[in-house]
């Protein structure tokens, strides 16, 4: 579905294929539990900043952590200023954005600089000219183009005499970070609760209820990438006969790299389970749309986690550096054998190399099939030079041993 204001693209083509991704383990983070942080890439550096307590009543945190890519090790630095928070039960959140030269922080009206020389918080701006210092605001966003800053503040809540409404803020104010000033930038017209954005080189692309976006700064437009293909995914029905895909999408982590968007994590409702930690279906998947072939991948079950009694991941944080994609952090389990009553919290950071994303596709058409058996065994045969895509058990050699695992992947 695509309003007047969009441009439209022909939808890709979707296949699905089993894991072959490799996720490895980083440094245990040696921070208190804690659910959704921010982590953000800066200067080649992994920073997790605040969050909340796993426990009720999840109290913010306010400590900041950088993870030395090179030196597989972590530093504690300076503490979040106290308004910078993150309340996960009312759901209004701080939120963090980078340009090319500075981390921001912000909380409602308040916007905040970190300077890493100084190891830093300042509180420089309090003009923001939308709503966002009303008390009910939920689910702001914000990022950047990589000089400026451009802020909106998601949906507000309202009580009424029983219930509750929602007024949806689809404004988009610019921060000018050379004059320190604000304007009106935008309407996001089809801004749906839940909305995720997601920015790499300047490019910004935006979930708005089922789909994917790019969105053009220069010409205010949104471009249809491609329909998040959640015929994939196995969720229960309500008593309705209805599949609540928009938890299972606001559940989800979105991150754009330089060839394709990640889509990963969820949860989604079973309304049959006896007690609430039982209503709640943690996934594990991971949907990865590549731009070279227009096309989507799928896997379930393929997110790792520390703790193999607590799979699925829901909310887990995102960055990347390069071609490498961080993961950690997130929920597991909700509301199961803990006491007092909370979250079981990953506290753990694992990296993926998207530059391997092709393996297996031995003939380089963008599906994994009998062709690429056809073509691993040839080369085999043919002594073709070692070839990275064709070592799926990553012993550094190709060989029969990852033709039966190629055999394998595609029969499964």
């Amino acid at each position: 579905i695509i309003m007047n204001k969009y441009k439209k693209l022909i939808t890709p083509l979707i296949f699905c294929f089993s894991s072959l991704h490799a996720w490895d383990a980083l440094a245990d983070f040696p921070g208190p539990e804690r659910l959704n942080p921010s982590i953000i890439n800066f200067n080649g550096k992994i920073y997790v900043i605040g969050g909340d307590e796993n426990l009720w009543p999840q109290n913010p945190l306010f400590d900041v952590w950088v993870y030395d890519i090179e030196l597989n090790s972590w530093e504690e630095k300076n503490q979040l200023p106290s308004n910078l928070y993150h309340m996960w039960w009312e759901e209004k959140k701080a939120f963090f954005v980078t340009t090319d030269d500075m981390i921001y922080g912000m909380f409602k009206n308040k916007l905040y600089k970190y300077f890493p020389l100084d190891d830093n918080w300042v509180l420089f701006n309090t003009s923001y000219p939308g709503d966002g210092g009303g008390l009910n605001h939920i689910s702001p966003y914000g990022f950047s183009d990589g000089n400026n800053l451009y802020v909106g503040f998601g949906y507000r809540w309202s009580d009424g005499y029983y219930l509750g409404y929602y007024y949806l803020d689809r404004d988009i104010y610019k921060f000018d970070t050379s004059t320190s000033t604000w304007s009106w930038f935008d309407e996001w017209d089809d801004f749906y609760i839940g909305s995720k954005v997601s920015t790499i080189n300047d490019n910004i692309y935006a979930i708005a209820g089922y789909n994917i976006y790019s969105y053009d700064i220069s010409e205010k437009t949104m471009n249809l990438i491609a329909p998040i293909p959640l015929e994939y995914i196995e969720l229960n029905e309500d008593n309705n006969g209805q599949i609540d895909y928009g938890s299972y999408i606001s559940n989800l982590g979105f991150i754009a790299m330089e060839n394709s968007l990640h889509l990963l994590g969820g949860y989604a409702y079973n309304i049959d389970g006896y007690e609430f930690h039982e209503q709640h279906l943690y996934q594990n998947d991971h949907f990865e749309y590549s731009f070279s072939t227009n096309s989507w991948s799928f896997e379930d079950g393929s997110i790792p986690t520390n703790n193999p009694d607590y799979p699925g991941r829901g909310n887990p944080s995102l960055t990347s550096i390069g071609n490498d994609l961080y993961l950690g952090f997130g929920t597991g389990n909700y509301f199961e054998n803990l006491n007092p009553d909370g979250n079981y919290a990953h506290n753990d950071l694992w990296v993926l190399n998207t530059s391997n994303q092709n393996l297996g596709d031995i003939n380089d058409d963008g599906i994994i099939n009998i062709l690429d058996i056809v073509r691993l065994v040839n080369d085999i045969i043919s002594g073709e030079d070692y070839n990275p895509l064709a070592d799926l058990n990553f012993d550094n050699t190709v060989d029969v041993l990852d033709v039966l695992q190629l055999v394998d992947v595609i029969l499964s």
